[in-house]
């Protein structure tokens, strides 16, 4: 026979499973911060969808729900995104890190 104290735990821990938020498990997604003084326009690739974006100078952007596509800056390579990646745009060109 099961103790009190351990019922409690697990449903606590069943409990806890179901009520945690949808963003707990997929970390921080990715972000793009611009260094420059300057604008840049940009594309996000997801499949077969492209769509042009720009961000302003000194800003930073979350890229909601873009992990797993490719971020694409002038003429420098293509990078594919992930959760916990910052990609900084510093004298024109991009490089990308994961946290």
């Amino acid at each position: 026979m099961m103790s009190l104290v351990l019922r409690i735990v697990l449903t606590a821990l069943v409990l806890a499973a179901f009520t945690a938020p949808a963003w707990a498990c997929d970390g921080t997604p990715p972000k793009l911060v611009n260094k420059d003084k300057q604008a840049y326009e940009y594309e996000i690739v997801c499949g077969s969808k492209t769509e042009k974006k720009s961000i302003p100078a000194g800003a930073s952007q979350e890229l909601r729900e873009k992990s797993g596509c490719k971020l694409v800056l002038g003429q420098n390579k293509p990078t594919k995104l992930f959760t916990e990646m910052v990609c900084t745009i510093k004298g024109g060109k991009l490089s990308c890190d994961l946290l």
